[in-house]
């Protein structure tokens, strides 16, 4: 209800005004009507140009205050025709310019923000991928090289940037994952924890520490070397972490109870991922397939989850 009272006052608005720019065009009121229509639907255009410039997540709300805000130069739009005294005519008209070059100089504002936010963002995306080419070419000298010209580049510096590529190789020395996963940018830590080389120490402490975003939780589901414990622990809060099944099923090292918890989950891409699992048993890989039809009957999600599907389900076809 509370909505629907922004759009009341809009709405009689304009009823009012289209009849009287309508009926009553040749007089006053009817054109002085006019005018207000024409700069409340300036205003409205203006307005919604802007709050599409806008990529805050909260943008559309603009959409329930714009056309109780357009009122006001709706006014000053009646008001510019219906009076007859020119230095009031000057003043309305002024502040009419005044009211549209706001919204212009915001729109531009938001856009040259977007531009800048693009470039900037081009940039780190080529620096990322400059650095990613760097360690691939590191990792081929060998283990033992490369985990030594890894580590003494990422102690030279805290550009994540190039913190980020490092954490993600294979190669990258246990000490140095153990110090990156104490990191405050949520990047690295994320970085750590989807490197199946990080200890289950460094996992455990990235668990227990302090409270992170989702996606930690669901990078740390599927990490094998992710301790037994914790990965019961992710399932129990699966109602916190919508979907965490998905992510827990399709690791080769959850333990078989855990799988048939899974097996009860309503998540047809967890029950998918069960029939992926290496770990995963013919009697459970059936059973999440017959689990699958029942909530998905043309197996759609089975079939997404195929697309890289692995020896597990292959051995226990016949079963099916």
């Amino acid at each position: 209800m509370a909505i629907v009272s922004f759009f009341i006052l809009p709405a009689v608005y304009l009823i009012i005004a289209v009849v009287y720019s309508i009926k009553h065009r040749k007089t006053l009121i009817g054109q002085a009507m006019l005018y207000s229509l024409v700069c409340f639907l300036i205003s409205v255009f203006l307005g919604s140009v802007l709050i599409f410039s806008s990529r805050g997540s909260t943008a559309g709300v603009g959409f329930l205050f714009l056309p109780l805000y357009s009122l006001l130069p709706a006014t000053l739009g009646f008001g510019l025709k219906a009076i007859q005294k020119k230095i009031i005519r000057v003043g309305l008209l002024l502040c009419l310019l005044s009211f549209y070059g706001f919204e212009v100089y915001e729109t531009y504002k938001t856009q040259e923000g977007n531009r800048r936010s693009d470039q900037e963002q081009a940039r780190k995306n080529a620096e990322f991928a400059k650095n990613r080419k760097w360690v691939r070419e590191i990792e081929q000298s060998g283990p033992k090289l490369a985990s030594r010209v890894l580590k003494e580049r990422a102690e030279s510096t805290d550009d994540r940037a190039v913190l980020i590529p490092i954490a993600s190789s294979k190669m990258a020395p246990v000490e140095l994952l153990i110090r990156l996963s104490k990191s405050l940018d949520d990047g690295i830590v994320l970085t750590v924890v989807r490197n199946h080389h990080t200890p289950s120490k460094a996992l455990e402490d990235i668990y227990s520490t302090r409270t992170y975003p989702g996606y930690i939780f669901y990078a740390l589901a599927s990490n094998p070397n992710t301790p037994t414990k914790i990965l019961f622990e992710l399932f129990e809060q699966r109602d916190v972490n919508l979907g965490i099944e998905t992510a827990l099923a399709e690791n080769p090292a959850a333990p078989m109870e855990l799988l048939e918890k899974i097996l009860e989950s309503k998540y047809p891409l967890a029950l998918a991922n069960i029939t992926l699992n290496p770990k995963a048993d013919c009697s459970q890989i059936i059973q999440a397939h017959d689990n699958i039809k029942q909530l998905d009957p043309d197996l759609n999600y089975l079939k997404t989850a195929q697309r890289w599907a692995q020896p597990p389900y292959d051995k226990c076809k016949d079963g099916l």
